[in-house]
């Protein structure tokens, strides 16, 4: 086996991860991670306008393009989420056919190990940003590759672009990675020639480098001409910007901050709505207003994050050996340890590249598993093309270690359907202890099996029954309710003319606020409405906030009252007197 896949890389790397995605479908629950994909998936399929829409909230525009065809082609299957599961395949797919062409064997075992350890991230629980990240870092080491062919560099090039054109931050994560790799194939061949032939030797590595980021960067420039030159849309992102400003930062409290509420004229009562995520009405929460609040929670993120030891213990209180993904990369240190001094000297740079991109995360202020993982997928696949075969030994040992890994993260493929046991409203409230965590990693998420009891139907059902629109509260909803959806079919198109989320990413989105106008809200100051006959919100926890604000600002004599509860989550009228 081990010569036929030798002879044919690209057959034996598909034929890995052809078998670790059946295997993953068949066993595991495929679902988002986090609701901007979906919000990006409902954009881009039309849940606003009912037809497709090439903005897409995070991604460049030209992959709105691209996919809107596909949507128009075939229109009841949910082209992002495939587009997602294409491109972690191929990824994998890529570094496997460069593995076993490079280490034959020993190749094989390293891309079970890498495909295995990935798949959970890029096939079960996937997001842009972990398939952006291991996208560019896979099309990377291709074009880096002393065994690359005119096919791997197009794929090199084609990756890159791809997973750049799908999260271009993902390329500051990256490319310091895939930097440091070049400097010790540069570095290596120095030890054995001079420094003039080693970089005449490298020129064209650099080169395609060179290109391959050019063309992120004009693509990029490209987007941004697009969305800026688009009316409504250049508005859409300054407010964009400006809310992920407040919301993407740490809080640490009311007391952190409240001098500078109090100087801006603002309460107890605003603390709550912008620490909910309820600071949609634009003349009470104005531009300048949001700015003072970003810079004030900025300085003291900057208090509690900044300086040496207080980075230490951020990442220590992280605990990254749960992660199997920091498992495997400590695992193949090992190896590299084996193989010889030199092997192991060259995996610290890239290492400690990525210990620091980590600490910068942190000393910024927010670190998500989610980019976690992108940095540290990043690392795995550049250990694993240092690892050399190293004879029968190595074959043997590296074997051993594949099917230790494989064995150990079978527990991600073993699904968990509690739903069978439980009542559904129970199970409702276990799921989403389970989930609504998005930015921590939990073995759970994985072998949740959630979609078989089809969450929030009932919830469903009634907003798609009458022709009311309701508004979901952000902290409440937003980590529950899209699990609802089966990922591999279209949101359907109008599906959010019903319903609206409140205060989420697409607040001034275009689509979004005609949506609104049609359901007689206002835009600019959409919270003035909800006092509208035909306007309900669903909220847990912040409807008496809310009542306070709409009587210190609009109806003085401003009530709520109960509609219901349906799925576990309360529904609220308000009216104004």
């Amino acid at each position: 086996m081990y010569d036929s896949f030798s002879r044919k890389p690209l057959a034996g790397a598909l034929l890995i991860n052809a078998f670790i995605f059946v295997l993953a479908l068949l066993l595991c629950d495929f679902k988002y991670e986090i609701s901007d994909d979906f919000i990006v998936e409902g954009t881009l399929a039309g849940a606003f306008t009912g037809h497709p829409s090439e903005f897409m909230l995070f991604s460049n525009v030209i992959l709105g393009y691209i996919l809107k065809a596909f949507y128009m082609l075939i229109p009841k299957v949910s082209w992002y989420f495939v587009f997602l599961e294409a491109l972690g395949f191929a990824s994998l797919c890529a570094v496997d056919a460069l593995l076993i062409r490079k280490n034959k064997g020993a190749g094989i075992a390293l891309s079970v190990i890498v495909s295995v350890i990935l798949s959970g991230d890029l096939f079960v629980l996937p997001s842009f940003t972990k398939t952006a990240a291991v996208a560019i870092t896979a099309g990377g080491l291709l074009l880096l590759s002393r065994e690359r062919t005119k096919g791997s560099i197009m794929a090199g090039f084609s990756l890159v672009i791809l997973g750049a054109l799908l999260r271009h931050h993902c390329i500051y994560l990256t490319a310091p990675l895939i930097g440091v790799m070049y400097l010790m194939e540069l570095v290596i061949d120095t030890r054995k020639t001079s420094f003039k032939e080693a970089f005449s030797k490298h020129a064209k590595t650099l080169m395609l480098l060179a290109a391959g980021f050019a063309v992120v960067f004009l693509l990029r420039g490209v987007n941004l001409a697009i969305w800026n030159n688009t009316p409504g849309y250049s508005e859409y992102r300054e407010y964009n910007a400006l809310r992920s400003s407040v919301t993407d930062v740490t809080s640490y409290g009311r007391e952190s901050v409240m001098d500078v509420y109090e100087r801006l004229g603002l309460n107890d009562t605003d603390y709550a709505m912008i620490s909910s995520w309820n600071f949609v009405d634009q003349d009470k929460y104005t531009p300048d207003t949001i700015r003072q609040i970003a810079r004030a929670k900025d300085a003291v993120s900057a208090a509690k994050n900044h300086g040496i030891g207080k980075v230490l213990q951020n990442i220590i209180s992280r605990d990254y050996l749960r992660y199997p993904v920091t498992v495997a990369s400590l695992l193949l240190l090992s190896c590299l340890a084996f193989t010889g001094r030199k092997d192991f000297l060259f995996a610290i740079p890239p290492v400690i590249t990525s210990v620091l991109l980590i600490a910068l995360l942190f000393y910024r202020g927010r670190c998500l598993y989610r980019v976690e993982f992108a940095v540290l997928a990043s690392l795995l696949l550049c250990l694993s093309v240092l690892v050399r075969d190293g004879g029968n030994d190595i074959r043997r040992g590296l074997s051993l270690l594949a099917l230790t890994v494989f064995i150990i993260n079978a527990g991600t493929y073993y699904p968990d359907k509690s739903y069978k046991r439980l009542r559904y409203e129970d199970y409702l409230t276990y799921a989403n202890a389970i989930l609504t965590e998005s930015g921590d990693y939990d073995t759970d998420k994985y072998r949740l099996d959630i979609s078989h009891e089809i969450p929030y139907r009932n919830l469903m059902a009634m907003v798609e029954g009458d022709d009311n629109h309701y508004m979901f509260d952000f902290r409440t909803t937003i980590q529950r309710t899209y699990y609802f959806y089966n990922p591999w079919i279209r949101v359907p198109e109008g599906e959010w003319e019903n319903y609206t989320y409140l205060g989420s990413v697409t607040v001034m989105h275009p689509d979004n606020i005609a949506v609104w106008e049609d359901n007689g809200i206002d835009s600019r100051d959409p919270l003035k409405s909800i006092v509208n006959d035909n306007i309900y919100i669903v909220d847990n926890y912040n409807q008496d906030a809310r009542l306070e604000y709409l009587r210190q600002n609009y109806y003085p004599d401003a009530r709520m009252e109960s509609a219901g509860t349906v799925d576990g989550l309360n529904i609220w009228k308000y009216y104004a007197e």
